[in-house]
C-alpha cells in the first residue's frame, strides 16, 4: 500500500507539473493557471513528506506488515491530496476543503503511526 500511494503521489506531481508546463507554453494567464499554480506549489509540498511517512513505516513494520488503520491513513492522504488537486477544475462542492481536511487528519494518523515504530 505504501508503494502504491507514493506512485499515486508521484504520478500526481508529475501530472500538476505537465499541466503547468503546457500553460507555459499557451502563455496563459488568469485566474485558472493561479489556481493550478497554487495547487501545484501546495502539494509539492506535502506529497514528498506523506511519501517518506509512508515508506518509513512499511519499512519499519517489517515483515509483521502495516495495520489496518495505518493503510486507510495511507489511503485517505493519496485521496485527499487527490481531491486538492482537483480544485481549480471542480467549483460544485468545496472539494478543496474536504482534501484538505482529509490529507490533515490523516496526516496526523500517519504521525501517530509512525510512532509506533
Amino acid at each position: 500500500t505504501a508503494v502504491l500511494c507514493t506512485c499515486a503521489l508521484a504520478f500526481l506531481m508529475w501530472a500538476l507539473a505537465l499541466r503547468m508546463s503546457l500553460y507555459r507554453v499557451a502563455k496563459a494567464s488568469g485566474p485558472l493557471f493561479d489556481s493550478v499554480h497554487s495547487v501545484q506549489l501546495l502539494t509539492a509540498e506535502y506529497a514528498p513528506m506523506l511519501s517518506i511517512l509512508m515508506l518509513y513505516i512499511n519499512y519499519a513494520a517489517g515483515i509483521t506488515g502495516v495495520g489496518r488503520f495505518t493503510e486507510y491513513f495511507m489511503i485517505g492522504a493519496t485521496v485527499g491530496r487527490y481531491m486538492f488537486a482537483m480544485r481549480p477544475w471542480v467549483t460544485s462542492i468545496p472539494v478543496g476543503y474536504y482534501g484538505a481536511l482529509t490529507t490533515y487528519v490523516c496526516f496526523l494518523g500517519l504521525i501517530v503511526c509512525a510512532l509506533q515504530y
